[in-house]
């Protein structure tokens, strides 16, 4: 447990000024029922007796009063405390953010995206409501404890050494309760990420269910996870539950044992009834904030456990693999030099070298799994070659700042990337400061413009979440337009015609190609091979030019197969 609050404690110890100030004005707060104590004993011992009537009234009202301003109190304290623990959360939710950016693409390769998630959201939620509850209530009644019970040695120390007994008995059920409550936090926490995770999957990916016709098979699927969640959460609810149960059943017992004994010392004489009332109430009083404390004990329980899967998105995971701060000049041409790569086991490249000069357009081509998207990947600064070196004019890519480099990339993927949001809003991602006129003017260029326009609204118009609401070629050419927009010194076209028309590849790819930038092509498509200065042929991890673009192997112009991959 120490390994997760050391990971959560900069972000509170930052505001330990403040957490501390919240948490002695919250005891402070509760501890004004003590005169209000102190005046219904006076009511009990001096004012009923003696029929004072006034003496009466004047006591209400004070209580009253104090009851007024403990109220305020409340509400300005807990209103500074929910400041202070949701600016320390907001912090931590910043840093895993910050923290994705800075992994490896080899880390999400890897990653359970539905488990990364429920992490990130669900888990810093939770830390939130923990974090309110331990500071606005547990730690002011931890601080309370002691004052109470030092009012209840004063009032009377035989009463007060006979609830002692009770510490025993309230720590062995803790430590047999607490162990129960540990174990269904995390049931829980997994069934939840497996209900995330079947969500997750029925959103994105309902066509290939519809299409396969499997509804009902996923109903029962997901019908399974949801029972799982409600059955873990019933237990760990439980869990939660009996522990409260059993601490509020101990501390109830010492409280009927303390009247007991408090009403033979009464009718012996050894007290009156205001002391037995007072030294009653504050005893109850301090019952209810030990079963506070107490009671919170699973909340960190199940607080550590968040902490720890937060903790391991921190600290696992292999950070991107270059971080040098110097800007490149991309328009410089970019060398690859001896490059041998490998993911795990043998190596997909093989000291492959290939030089881009400004202005040049290139191709590649090769069988699927052949490597032609990792060596993408490899100039993307995605991955770090096993052997070899990557340049951009006179800089090593050690050096370079790889935001900067990729900037004066533009990159149209196999599978476009598409948002729920507008055509604008998916076209101008990555360039804020790209105006309305450059956006039409990429998509002109792209030869979206034509349909965007007849779009319901426009360049206005949802797209719906990974472009359904588009055609196939629709999302093909928005991809492109999004690409070009900044003006990229180096284009990157990863079988960028797919489900567009001979006619209109021929067209795109002329006008795609200048004199300053460079232009590397995958493609499978003889029409756009054609089109480029120089091909190149991936086969057995080596890279072979071709004497021609007129020489592409026949299998390929052929067949004009389809990358998946590789």
């Amino acid at each position: 447990m120490l390994e997760p609050l050391r990971f959560a404690y900069p972000y509170y110890s930052r505001r330990a000024g403040r957490l501390a100030f919240s948490s002695v004005a919250t005891a402070l707060q509760s501890l004004l029922f003590i005169p209000a104590l102190l005046l219904v004993r006076r009511a009990f011992d001096t004012a009923i007796p003696a029929g004072d009537v006034a003496g009466l009234v004047w006591i209400g009202a004070a209580i009253v009063a104090i009851r007024v301003a403990t109220s305020g109190l409340t509400l300005l304290v807990r209103a500074h405390m929910l400041r202070t623990t949701r600016g320390a959360v907001a912090d931590l939710r910043g840093d895993l953010m910050a923290r994705l950016y800075s992994l490896s693409r080899r880390y999400f390769t890897r990653a359970d995206y539905a488990n990364l998630h429920t992490r990130i959201v669900q888990d810093t939620q939770r830390i939130e409501a923990t974090s309110q509850k331990l500071f606005s209530v547990a730690f002011p009644a931890l601080l309370t404890v002691p004052v109470l019970a030092g009012v209840l040695l004063y009032l009377d120390w035989r009463l007060f050494l006979l609830g002692l007994l009770l510490l025993p008995l309230l720590w062995l059920a803790t430590r047999i309760t607490s162990r129960n409550v540990r174990e269904q936090v995390v049931q829980n926490q997994r069934a939840f990420e497996r209900f995330s995770k079947s969500v997750r999957f029925a959103i994105h990916h309902i066509d290939l269910t519809r299409v396969r016709a499997f509804e009902s098979e996923e109903v029962i699927r997901q019908r399974s996870a949801i029972d799982g969640l409600s059955d873990t959460g019933h237990r760990m609810a439980m869990a939660f539950a009996t522990h409260g149960q059993v601490q509020h059943t101990i501390t109830y017992f010492g409280g009927i044992c303390l009247l007991v004994a408090g009403g033979a010392l009464v009718a012996s004489g050894g007290m009156t009834i205001g002391e037995l009332l007072a030294f009653f109430v504050a005893a109850n009083q301090l019952g209810s904030h030990a079963n506070t404390v107490l009671g919170s004990i699973p909340d960190v329980i199940a607080a550590s456990q968040y902490l720890s899967t937060l903790r391991d998105v921190m600290v696992r995971g292999e950070p991107e693999p270059y971080s040098g701060t110097r800007t490149p000049d991309v328009g410089a041409g970019i060398a690859i030099r001896n490059v041998t790569f490998a993911y795990e086991g043998a190596p997909l490249l093989r000291d492959v070298s290939l030089s881009l000069s400004p202005g040049s357009n290139v191709a590649i081509i090769g069988r699927n799994g052949s490597g032609k998207s990792t060596l993408l990947h490899l100039l993307l600064g995605f991955y770090r070659p096993q052997e070899g070196s990557l340049a951009v004019g006179d800089l090593e890519y050690d050096d370079v700042d790889m935001r900067e480099l990729r900037r004066g990339f533009g990159l149209v993927p196999q599978r476009p990337a598409f948002f729920h949001g507008t055509v604008y809003e998916n076209v101008a991602y990555g360039f804020a400061e790209a105006s309305e006129s450059e956006v039409r003017a990429a998509c002109r260029q792209a030869h979206a413009d034509e349909f965007v326009q007849r779009l319901p609204q426009g360049y206005e118009t949802p797209i719906g979440e990974l472009g359904f609401r588009l055609s196939g070629g629709e999302c093909q050419r928005l991809a492109i337009a999004r690409a070009l927009l900044g003006d990229p010194r180096v284009l990157v076209l990863d079988e960028p015609t797919n489900h567009l028309d001979v006619d209109t590849v021929s067209r795109l790819m002329r006008e795609l190609t200048n004199d300053d930038r460079t232009v590397i092509t995958i493609s499978h498509d003889p029409d756009v091979v054609q089109l480029a200065d120089t091909v190149y042929y991936l086969t057995g991890g080596k890279l072979v030019r071709q004497p021609s673009p007129a020489s592409v192997p026949v299998e390929f112009a052929a067949r004009g197969e389809t990358s998946v991959g590789g």
